[in-house]
């Protein structure tokens, strides 16, 4: 009986030892180590797997030594991870803690209120993140929606035009600054031995919106005529005639196959050796200059410019895009996975994933000297910031979006194919664009 009751007195001891408060029948957990609050928590991370993906793994086990929590990571392609996204968010499920979200769903997924709103978190810990060392384009694009904040920066894309210093040394050219400077290039590289002039993404949805808007608004044109002052419908002007019979001109200098070439697969014969020039967000830039995914002949000849415009005249124009961290509305992990944000976005965590071959977002990291000498678009992206040449807004980052999305590449897909000529399929989408927006209350 002594022995029993010895132990029953050390399980007590135990017990309110392990026992900070017991009040009101409630018992809470004795205080963690305050340099460590969330230590044991587990994040769920779903992510697109672009170029940003593998840094960000790679770090992984290096903010849960330091924080003890852990984020498991999952990749999915681009259209399954929406879809698996909004099916979380419309079941009101908190499986997911963390998400990557394209820089044109955040319209849709703030006013459907399925991501935290973050302005208190940036308010508290402002001097620690220091979000004025934020790049313009990725604070308007990737973390503001009307001004507040809904997202940390990911991946801030600048699209430029990329080519080979070697190939237009070659042809004793200079690189294009025009659309129709651009075109001649292209069928001069076209006309040398196992050479191509050109590559962009074709295949029917997004590859085909994303690139062939880019080239749009650097001549000029829009979707909408002046979003979110004017959301006109602008998709049958004389700029995007101009540029879908371009589309259709340029299949004559693309590799075999280009009509069904993605994101990457657009950007992979580049890095091949086989293409000579082709617009693309700066985020493949790191794998340009990389000797374990591009041949030697691509690392040691990279040319970067602006995209080609209308006129020498006409200042340069830059397409933004990419992805920003954000978090459900529903986890139950909120403040753990702001811990991940912060230090994601921390100067020094930056610098780690800029050489792993991630893209940046700070001022400080783009005039990091190593890094700044052997990214040559760096200093592109610091000048076209510093000019106000940036637009976070070429494709429309409202609600609407996706629907407008879907039928562009409906229409576009069936210009390019030569199902549909290019003035009835433009005409065609404008009018369906101006139906789905009168529906939307946005016209």
């Amino acid at each position: 009986m002594r022995s029993i009751k010895i132990f029953a007195l050390a399980a007590i001891v135990i017990s309110f030892a392990s026992v900070s408060v017991f009040a009101g029948g409630q018992r809470e957990a004795a205080p963690a180590d305050p340099s460590r609050p969330h230590a044991g928590t587990v994040l769920t991370f779903v992510a697109q797997p672009d170029v940003f993906a593998e840094p960000v793994r790679r770090l992984l086990p290096e903010f849960e030594r330091e924080t003890g929590i852990r984020v498991e990571m999952e990749t999915l392609p681009y259209a399954s991870l929406r879809e698996r996204q909004v099916s979380e968010f419309v079941a009101g499920a908190g499986d997911l803690d963390i998400m990557t979200m394209d820089i044109v769903w955040m319209g849709e997924y703030v006013e459907n209120g399925w991501i935290e709103p973050l302005n208190s978190y940036y308010a508290r810990d402002a001097a620690e993140i220091n979000p004025d060392d934020f790049l313009p384009g990725a604070v308007q694009g990737l973390a503001q929606w009307n001004g507040d904040y809904y997202g940390m920066p990911l991946g801030a894309y600048y699209y430029l035009y990329f080519y080979r210093t070697d190939v237009l040394d070659q042809l004793g050219l200079e690189p294009a600054v025009t659309l129709d400077e651009f075109v001649d290039l292209a069928r001069q590289i076209n006309e040398l031995p196992n050479m191509h002039g050109f590559s962009s993404g074709y295949r029917r949805g997004a590859p085909l919106v994303h690139d062939s808007v880019s080239y749009l608004t650097g001549i000029g044109g829009s979707i909408l005529r002046d979003f979110p002052n004017d959301n006109t419908p602008a998709m049958n002007s004389p700029e995007a005639e101009r540029i879908y019979q371009f589309y259709i001109d340029m299949l004559n200098y693309a590799p075999s196959g280009a009509e069904t070439f993605d994101f990457a697969a657009r950007r992979e014969v580049f890095q091949q050796g086989i293409v000579g020039q082709i617009g693309n967000w700066s985020s493949s830039g790191g794998a340009f200059i990389n000797p374990e995914q591009s041949q030697q002949i691509v690392t040691e000849n990279l040319g970067v410019a602006y995209m080609p415009r209308a006129s020498r005249d006409s200042q340069p124009y830059v397409p933004f895009g990419g992805w920003s961290l954000v978090i459900n509305s529903n986890s139950p992990n909120k403040e753990a996975a702001w811990e991940f944000f912060k230090w994601f976005a921390s100067p020094e965590v930056q610098i780690r994933y800029t050489e792993m071959g991630g893209t940046p977002f700070r001022f400080s990291t783009l005039r990091e000297p190593a890094l700044n000498r052997a990214s040559p678009w760096f200093n592109l992206i610091l000048e076209a910031e510093a000019n106000g040449w940036v637009d976070p807004e070429v494709r429309p980052r409202f609600s609407t979006w996706p629907e407008l999305e879907a039928q562009m590449a409906l229409r576009l897909s069936e210009i390019v194919s030569g199902e549909r000529s290019i003035a009835d399929g433009l005409n065609m989408l404008n009018q369906e664009m101006r139906r789905i927006l009168e529906a939307a209350g946005e016209l």
